[in-house]
Order: structure tokens, then C-alpha cells, then sequence
């Protein structure tokens, strides 16, 4: 069995062929199905065409996972009919291509009643001891009551044909390992002999060109550093979906590709388990998706980890009186410590440093302001989920003043003098705090110069913001 992927979509929604050959017989049946049928839809479709026809077969093998030098018997036959359908198909239906679906029983029964090269007879005098009738045989309908000859020898006719198709066979079979052999070299060891043995990953098959045509391929986008990124977007059963991304990386390889990125949304992670099987390994996750990666190159990985730092804030808000906005948190690690310190926050995905100051402070105080200036800022490491961290320091000048704290996370706002927030315990213990709450004293003083955010773009034309010492810049 196997299938046939990545033909046009027909009116009812097809756009494969699910393929099944009878070893013995060479008769062959052909399916329409979709490529993202799972499992369980392909075996009511197999109960359905195949075995209230023939029954249950005791194997089932599948020319996707089977090596045909290692299985001689089977010469990837499923393969040779696809090729054989592609190309009845394409004469039946050069004009209509999207009804192939309706030509599809027509080649197949051109197909069964056409000799094969193995048995020397066509599937269907295996299977039923004679030749089919085709439409030319209906012009004339018998009439009257005749005797037929054949049925005196069809028991005769009937072990005649079977042991002449298992004599076919093996002489085909005989051919296929021949030719298996001349590739191999039988050797004899005795006990304590030392050898090399080369042990090839299941997960690396390697994928023939004709097959990587056959099966189609993912559809990745290529990025500026030879590498490719594919975003999955329809739901695909793993037995479809395998054979699609071994093709892909096959191809992607003998490309010069280095890096292969796959996002998988979170409804697919059906496919996961799969995906790390053929050697991705976790980049990063988001709520909605997962991203894995892989190297192709046998030379040192060199994509980059995933985001190693998060962004926070503190806002500095002096009024015209000199005294200085702060908070005292309701959780966190300053709950119930009575400190007073500045309004702080996490900077958001896509969110500017400006931007996020100023959200901050509308949402913890509610007071309206706006960003002038960076006035330091810190780096620290292991901070959050093994993360590093980045803080800045940023000052805001106040267009409103009268405060409205934020219930679920302020316990208490207020403006306090400057000195008095310079001078708290808790900043004169700690060095790191002490160092902030004396560069907002200085700045206070008009001592001190930031650094001031200007808007430009990058070369993608999206927005962006440069920051520097304003007060040199008339010299640039």
C-alpha cells in the first residue's frame, strides 16, 4: 500500500490516491482520499474497498517504511502503479485535470486487465480465471442456450494458472535478489574476530529524487541565512505527514540548507512526538505555538537560542513641587516590607521601552505622563526561569496628578518628597537601589543627562526608536 499526494484538488475535496497491491495477483485498487485523512478514516476506507472484496490479508506492507533492495519481493510495487495511474490518469483526463477523481476506476481497470511483466498474465485472469468483458463485447448479446466448454476444466484451468503465477514470481523474485547481491559481499568470522560495523539512524532514510516528486513536500519559506521555515497549518495524520517532512529534508539538503524551523500551532501537537523522532529538537514555546528546529549540516550548530533576556522598567515622575511618585506593591517580594519605590512593569512583546514606561504608570497609578529620558539602566542574570534580565531606569514628566491606584496589584500611591524617598532604609541597605534613588536625585537637580528616544524606521520600514545623550547631539 501507499499513496499518491499532492494532486489537484477535485470537486469533492480530493487530493490523493490511497493505492493497495495484491503481491501475488498484481491487482491493484486505487481510492481518492484527502492527504489529511488520519488513520482511522484510511482504515474504514480500506473495510470498505478491500476487504469485503478479498478479506482481511495477513500482512500489510507499506512502500513507504521498505527498502526494496533489502525486500527484493515486494520492488516497491505500489510505486510502479502510481506511476502507471499518473499517467493513465493524465491521457484520461488532459483536459479536465480537477475530475481525475471520476477517471480514477477507468484506469484502474485498464490497469487489472493489462498484462503484467512479472506474471505474464493480467491481475484479473489471476483473480477470476479469465479475461474481463470489455464495452466492444456487449455490441453483440448472446442469445439461446449454449453449453460452455471452459467449465468442464475450470478446477484444471484453475491450479494450471496458480502454479504457473507462483512460477513467474519466482523467477522475478530470483532476478530482484540477484541484482540485491551484487551490491553485497558475504563474509565468514570466527569467534574472537574484531570488525567495524556501521550503524545507519532509522530516522535518516534517505529519500530517492523520483519518490521526494512523488510524495510532495512541505512548503517552507526561505530565510537570509540558508534556512527554511515551515509553518503548518492544516491538520495532518503522522503516517502522512512523516513521509512529507523526510522528503523535505532529503531536498532541503542536497539544496545546501542549513536550518529547518518548524512552528506548529498548538492544535497540531499530535505531531510533535513525530517531529522530535526525526532529530528536531524544543527552540522556544508561545501560548498558541510550538517551535522546533533542527541542523542539517554535519559542522557545529549555529542557530541562534531562543530569547535570552526579559525587559522591565521603573518610572521616574517628579511634579513641579519635587516630589517623587511611588507605589507600595500588594504581592511580590515587597509585600508588607512598608517600602516605597517606583512604578515598575515588564515591557511587552513588540512593545517599546518608552511606550511600556508609560503604560505602567497609567495603569498603577493612573496618571497621565510621558517618556523624556533613559536614565540608567541594569543587567542581571537567572532571574526568571533561568532567564536573564533587563532594567531601565526612565523618566516621565506628569500630564495629570491626581492619583488612582490599581486595586488588584498597588496596595497604596502617593507623592512623597524627594529626600524622604532618597532616604528610606531599604535604599541605604541595598546598594543597587541606593545607586537609582541618587541618579533620580541628581536628575532633580538638573545634574544629570539621559538618554532621549527619537522615532525612526528599519530598513523594513517598521517604527523603531534610537536612544542617546540629547545634549551632544547638535554636534553629530
Amino acid at each position: 500500500m501507499d499513496f499518491v499526494i499532492g494532486l489537484l484538488r477535485t470537486q469533492c475535496g480530493s487530493d490523493s490516491i490511497f493505492v493497495i497491491v495484491n503481491i501475488f495477483s498484481k491487482m491493484a485498487h486505487s481510492i481518492h482520499c484527502k492527504k489529511s485523512n488520519d488513520a482511522s478514516h484510511i482504515g474504514k476506507l480500506f473495510f470498505q474497498e478491500i476487504v469485503r472484496l478479498q478479506g482481511i490479508p495477513k500482512t500489510i506492507t507499506s512502500d513507504r517504511d521498505v527498502n526494496s533492495a533489502s525486500h527484493p519481493q515486494t520492488g516497491s510495487q505500489t510505486k510502479v502503479v502510481n506511476r502507471t495511474l499518473s499517467n493513465l490518469l493524465h491521457c484520461i483526463c488532459s483536459n479536465k485535470k480537477i475530475v481525475w477523481n471520476l477517471a480514477l476506476a477507468q484506469a484502474e481497470f485498464a490497469y487489472n486487465s493489462s498484462l503484467h511483466s512479472s506474471t505474464r498474465m493480467s491481475p484479473f485472469a489471476v483473480v477470476y480465471r479469465r479475461m474481463p468483458a470489455y464495452t466492444i463485447d456487449l455490441v453483440t448479446l448472446p442469445t439461446g442456450f449454449h453449453n460452455s466448454i471452459a467449465t468442464n476444466n475450470l478446477a484444471n484451468q484453475h491450479v494450471d494458472i496458480f502454479k504457473q503465477v507462483q512460477q513467474c514470481l519466482a523467477e522475478v523474485n530470483d532476478k530482484y535478489k540477484v541484482a540485491a547481491d551484487k551490491h553485497r559481499h558475504f563474509k565468514s568470522f570466527n569467534i574472537g574476530d574484531q570488525f567495524i560495523v556501521k550503524m545507519a539512524s532509522t530516522t535518516e532514510q534517505t529519500v530517492v529524487e523520483n519518490e521526494v516528486e512523488q510524495i510532495g513536500l512541505l512548503n517552507g519559506v526561505e530565510d537570509f541565512y540558508e534556512g527554511i521555515t515551515v509553518e503548518i497549518e492544516e491538520h495532518m495524520d503522522s503516517h502522512v505527514f512523516v513521509p512529507l517532512l523526510r522528503a523535505s529534508i532529503s531536498k532541503w539538503k542536497n539544496q545546501g540548507k542549513r536550518g529547518v524551523w518548524i512552528k506548529l500551532p498548538i492544535e497540531f501537537s499530535n505531531l510533535v512526538h513525530h517531529i522530535v523522532q526525526e532529530g528536531f529538537r524544543y527552540h522556544h514555546a508561545e501560548a498558541d505555538y510550538l517551535m522546533l528546529v533542527r541542523w542539517l549540516p554535519n559542522t557545529p550548530d549555529t542557530l541562534p537560542v531562543n530569547a535570552s533576556h526579559r525587559v522591565g522598567i521603573g518610572a521616574f515622575i517628579l511634579n513641579k513641587k519635587r516630589q517623587v511618585l511611588v507605589v507600595q506593591e500588594k504581592s511580590g517580594g515587597f509585600k508588607g516590607t512598608g517600602v516605597w519605590k517606583l512604578p515598575t512593569g515588564v515591557v511587552n512583546e513588540g512593545e517599546d521601552i518608552c511606550e511600556a514606561a508609560v503604560r505602567e504608570v497609567k495603569e498603577e497609578t493612573g496618571i497621565d505622563a510621558e517618556f523624556m529620558e533613559i536614565l540608567a539602566f541594569r543587567q542581571s542574570h537567572r532571574s526568571f526561569f533561568s532567564k536573564s534580565d533587563l532594567f531601565f531606569v526612565c523618566m516621565l514628566r506628569p500630564n495629570s496628578f491626581e492619583i488612582h491606584k490599581q486595586d488588584s496589584e498597588v496596595e497604596a500611591a502617593q507623592w512623597m518628597e524627594m529626600e524622604e524617598y532618597v532616604n528610606q532604609p531599604y535604599n541605604k541597605e541595598h546598594k543597587l537601589f541606593q545607586y537609582v534613588a541618587e541618579i533620580c536625585e541628581l536628575k532633580s537637580q538638573g545634574g544629570y543627562v539621559g538618554f532621549s528616544a527619537i522615532s525612526t524606521a528599519t530598513d523594513s520600514d517598521q517604527n523603531t526608536y534610537l536612544y542617546f545623550n540629547g545634549s551632544d547631539f547638535t554636534k553629530i
